[in-house]
């Protein structure tokens, strides 16, 4: 049932992406512009997260999900109605973006400390995979499909679907207990104990460093993509939905094969290989000028977007304690989201000064090397 409704959140999720994307490139061509669409959307979770973990490790955590459910589906809908009426600015789809995005940042750190609590231990990591398919599988129907949307009605059609997408996800988070508002003591007392615990371990630390170096880098697809889809590249709307559909085939196609090439190289081999792939995907994707090899690139990109994500997603879990696990993975999503909006800012202004294109070579040659140095950064694979 969660993965249903996750499923149908996640298509509204990417439904949103390409009709925000392709929104933004109507009104401007600006890069540094178009890249702050990505760092408003990042940006909440990095000032929201801690907080936000601190205090789904206090409530009711499907009850907090339904509640950030029903309160999202206002923002989005007043977006749609705007874009229909023609008065939407870069600066109201920005404003709009990061209000959006603030209200799902309360959620997210429930949501990541939500799966340990139905699976067993033993059974993470396929379980963190599936919900990693799960995601994907949303990333390949759900921008192809949004594209012709957009392509059909504009991008206000995408934004109404996703207002209704949240409907599974309050039917389905079943509360388990009733709401008390946790005393400002517990609050302080939980973000010193989640500070004390991510300053003093060290797998916790590694895991963060490990995903700041994938997320500065990463961060270019989210920044660029539909700039580059749409100057560089020519793309219609359609053809934009399915470059990002391509990135989620191809997580996909290696699912079934990540576990098996985890046990034959190991944790650090794996994320090398995908990081690395992922880094020769990027600058590929650079030099091409062919629609069709940024489709075949992008799908081979995917591969290694899967393999680094699911073993650091993973990782973390393995990484933190029960009793503090939302307020824990609140730090994993700050340095995710944090690097996200940062880089962003950065490939924007690589853009902005040599190109779009210039932006993902560059992008793809630091993969590389951060993987490469961070080789011998370990990760924690145990529950012990």
């Amino acid at each position: 049932m969660l993965l249903i409704a996750d499923l149908v959140s996640n298509l509204g999720f990417f439904a949103q992406a390409v009709g925000t994307g392709w929104l933004m490139t109507s009104l401007t061509t600006n890069a540094a512009i178009v890249s702050l669409v990505q760092t408003a959307a990042s940006l909440p979770l990095f000032l929201i997260a801690i907080p936000a973990g601190v205090f789904a490790d206090l409530v009711d955590r499907r009850r907090l999900i339904r509640i950030t459910n029903v309160a999202l589906a206002v923002p989005v809908g007043i977006l749609a109605l705007l874009t229909a009426e023609h008065v939407v600015t870069p600066v109201v789809l920005l404003a709009a973006t990061f209000i959006i995005a603030s209200v799902e940042a309360v959620q997210e750190p429930a949501w990541g400390a939500l799966i340990p609590e139905i699976v067993p231990s033993n059974d993470l990591p396929a379980a963190v995979a599936l919900f990693g398919i799960d995601f994907n599988l949303s990333r390949v129907v759900g921008p192809p499909v949004a594209g012709l949307l957009v392509g059909i009605a504009g991008p206000a059609a995408a934004f109404a679907v996703n207002a209704v997408t949240f409907v599974p996800t309050i039917v389905v988070m079943r509360p388990q207990a009733r709401w008390v508002w946790p005393k400002p003591a517990a609050l302080r007392d939980g973000t010193a104990a989640s500070l004390a615990i991510a300053r003093t371990s060290a797998p916790i630390r590694n895991v963060l460093l490990r995903n700041a170096a994938f997320g500065v880098c990463a961060s270019v697809i989210f920044a660029l993509l539909p700039l580059y889809a749409r100057v560089g590249l020519h793309a219609t709307p359609t053809q934009f939905g399915f470059l990002f559909a391509m990135l989620g085939l191809g997580s996909i196609a290696v699912a079934p094969i990540l576990g098996p090439l985890r046990l034959r190289l190991g944790v650090a081999n794996t994320v090398l290989l995908g990081t690395i792939a992922l880094g020769i995907c990027l600058t590929i994707f650079g030099l091409a000028r062919s629609l069709w090899i940024g489709y075949l690139v992008l799908f081979a990109a995917g591969f290694g977007w899967l393999t680094v994500l699911s073993i650091l997603n993973t990782a973390i879990q393995f990484a933190l304690p029960s009793e503090h696990r939302a307020a824990g993975f609140a730090f994993y999503l700050v340095t995710s989201q944090g690097i996200m909006a940062l880089g962003s800012l950065l490939w924007g202004a690589v853009a902005a000064r040599f190109g779009s294109a210039d932006a993902f070579i560059s992008a793809g040659i630091l993969f590389i090397a951060l993987g490469i140095v961070t080789r011998c950064v370990p990760l924690p694979w145990s529950s012990e």
